[in-house]
């Protein structure tokens, strides 16, 4: 299920882009971008969690200064979804998939809403992580 959400979600990021741009590629890869994002916040949640059960803390001024590995991170994550989803033609499949739903506009805004939902929910468990 977490899986279909992200493809939905990479889906109609990819549309947005799509409508913006009118070129598939930067559609392609700043929907890949994103989702990246995404996989990079989930990761700092998950720390941030760990830290909290542990009760080990975390210097977060010293976390957050600007290193390569921070930049690299999110980075690495963007080539290994493009280097998995682009050569196959996975993200075509992705597209097809969504594309054939013939989704009402009730079933988009219902969609919509789930997503805000789930990207809210990680949000408040990344700030609850930190703060405990």
């Amino acid at each position: 299920m977490i899986i279909r959400m992200h493809k939905y979600l990479w889906y109609r990021l990819y549309k947005f882009n799509l409508a913006s741009w009118k070129d598939p590629l930067p559609a392609l890869s700043q929907a890949t971008a994103a989702i990246s994002a995404l996989i990079f916040w989930y990761a700092l949640t998950i720390l941030g969690w760990v830290s909290s059960l542990t009760g080990t803390p975390i210097d977060l001024d010293y976390a957050l200064r600007p290193k390569w590995e921070l930049l690299l991170l999110p980075a690495g994550i963007v080539a290994i979804i493009l280097l998995i989803w682009v050569p196959k033609g996975r993200y075509k499949k992705i597209i097809e998939e969504f594309d054939s739903l013939q989704e009402t506009s009730a079933q988009r805004i219902s969609r919509a809403l789930l997503l805000y939902l789930y990207v809210a929910i990680w949000i408040a468990l990344f700030i609850i992580g930190f703060l405990l």
